[in-house]
Protein backbone atom coordinates (compact mmCIF):
# COMPACT_ATOMS: atom_id res chain seq x y z
CA UNK A 1 0.00 0.00 0.00
CA UNK A 2 2.34 2.32 0.90
CA UNK A 3 4.53 1.88 -2.46
CA UNK A 4 1.03 2.71 -4.34
CA UNK A 5 1.11 6.29 -2.77
CA UNK A 6 4.72 6.68 -3.14
CA UNK A 7 3.92 6.22 -7.30
CA UNK A 8 1.17 8.09 -7.02
CA UNK A 9 2.84 11.12 -5.30
CA UNK A 10 5.77 10.79 -8.05
CA UNK A 11 3.92 10.45 -11.09
CA UNK A 12 2.36 13.37 -9.97
CA UNK A 13 4.92 15.73 -9.65
CA UNK A 14 6.16 14.18 -12.76
CA UNK A 15 3.48 15.19 -14.88
CA UNK A 16 3.30 18.84 -13.20
CA UNK A 17 6.62 19.72 -13.66
CA UNK A 18 9.21 20.10 -11.13
CA UNK A 19 8.31 23.60 -8.74
CA UNK A 20 4.82 24.30 -9.98
CA UNK A 21 2.88 24.10 -6.99
CA UNK A 22 -0.60 24.68 -9.68
CA UNK A 23 1.08 21.52 -11.26
CA UNK A 24 0.84 19.88 -8.89
CA UNK A 25 -2.79 19.79 -7.66
CA UNK A 26 -3.44 19.63 -11.14
CA UNK A 27 -1.68 16.63 -11.62
CA UNK A 28 -3.02 15.45 -8.58
CA UNK A 29 -6.09 15.60 -9.65
CA UNK A 30 -5.35 14.49 -13.18
CA UNK A 31 -4.23 10.98 -11.41
CA UNK A 32 -6.69 10.78 -9.03
CA UNK A 33 -9.96 11.50 -11.74
CA UNK A 34 -8.01 8.59 -14.11
CA UNK A 35 -7.34 5.68 -11.31
CA UNK A 36 -11.05 5.96 -10.28
CA UNK A 37 -11.60 6.04 -14.00
CA UNK A 38 -9.93 3.44 -15.09
CA UNK A 39 -11.10 1.21 -11.50
CA UNK A 40 -14.34 1.36 -12.76
CA UNK A 41 -13.73 0.60 -16.69
CA UNK A 42 -10.74 -1.50 -16.23
CA UNK A 43 -11.01 -3.12 -12.60
CA UNK A 44 -7.51 -4.82 -12.74
CA UNK A 45 -5.69 -2.09 -15.00
CA UNK A 46 -6.26 0.60 -12.70
CA UNK A 47 -2.97 1.52 -12.44
CA UNK A 48 -2.18 0.73 -16.12
CA UNK A 49 -4.75 3.97 -16.67
CA UNK A 50 -2.67 6.25 -14.58
CA UNK A 51 0.45 5.47 -16.27
CA UNK A 52 -0.61 5.61 -19.89
CA UNK A 53 -2.16 9.35 -18.94
CA UNK A 54 1.62 9.92 -17.72
CA UNK A 55 2.90 8.71 -20.90
CA UNK A 56 0.51 10.89 -23.25
CA UNK A 57 0.77 14.01 -21.15
CA UNK A 58 4.88 13.80 -20.96
CA UNK A 59 4.56 13.24 -24.77
CA UNK A 60 2.46 15.86 -25.14
CA UNK A 61 3.77 18.54 -22.35
CA UNK A 62 7.49 17.27 -21.50
CA UNK A 63 7.83 20.53 -19.29
CA UNK A 64 4.81 19.36 -17.17
CA UNK A 65 1.03 20.63 -17.05
CA UNK A 66 1.82 24.05 -15.73
CA UNK A 67 4.95 25.98 -16.87
CA UNK A 68 6.32 28.25 -13.88
CA UNK A 69 7.78 31.59 -15.38
CA UNK A 70 11.07 31.66 -13.37
CA UNK A 71 12.58 35.30 -13.18
CA UNK A 72 16.40 35.56 -13.34
CA UNK A 73 17.79 38.11 -10.86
Amino acid sequence: MDLDLVTSGLIAVVISGLGSFRGAVLGALVIGLSESFGAQLWPGFSKFTVYVVMVVILLWRPEGLIKEVRWAF
